[in-house]
Parts: structure tokens; sequence; C-alpha cells
């Protein structure tokens, strides 16, 4: 989102899966990379709202090799609670959200093993 409200959690959500990536690009195994994005996440997202994935950028067929690119994910949506969204579902309409689906690249310093596929 641009602008406005969506800022407030889309930066911090950028914030997150880009030194998630940075973290991965040293060869940080799948967990350690997921929590750290998690941590850096101002507590919005979970482990579960992370993915982490390798390009084949050199066209090997295997993926993690030095300078292919680490690819940190993060999907969540924001559910508004303020502002009459009680009232809403009584007359039967949706509350409003904000699905937000956010990545970051980096190239990888080291080699990884089992490094899946994007």
């Amino acid at each position: 989102p641009k602008g406005g409200f969506g800022n407030l959690i889309a930066l911090p959500l950028q914030h997150a899966v880009r030194e998630g990536a940075r973290h991965g690009a040293v060869a940080a195994n799948i967990d350690a990379i997921k929590q750290r994005t998690v941590d850096q996440s101002q507590g919005v997202l979970s482990l579960a709202d992370v993915s982490v994935c390798y390009r084949d950028t050199n066209g090997d067929g295997r993926a993690g090799d030095p300078g292919e690119d680490v690819r940190v994910g993060a999907s969540f949506t924001y559910r508004f609670t303020a502002g009459g969204s009680e009232m809403l579902t009584a007359f039967g309409v949706p509350v409003p959200s904000i699905a937000m689906n956010l990545s970051a690249d980096m190239r990888l310093e080291n080699s990884v093993g089992s490094a899946p596929l994007c």
C-alpha cells in the first residue's frame, strides 16, 4: 500500500523481510532466517507467516550456489478492529482488511545445501 495507514504496517514488514534476507545471504539455516524475520517484525509476524526459498539464477538446476539469491517472503492480513467493526459485523458487512505479501532477495555469499527452489 502507498502512503497513509498501510505504511504503518508495510514498512516494518518490509524491514523484517529485508533483514531476514540479509541474514540468509550469509548461509544461515532456514529456521534462523525465519526467526530473524519474525524478530524484526515488531511483533506482527509469526513463523508461519514467513517463507524462505532460493533462486537458481545461474540456470544449473541447483539453488543455493554463491552468487544466487535467497528470497524471504511474508504474508500478513491486517483486519481492522477499531471504528465500528463490531457494528459492521452485526449488519453482515465484512470487516475491511489489508492483505500484504512482501519479499526481499539478497545475493548468497556462501553455498547453501538442500535449498528449496522458489
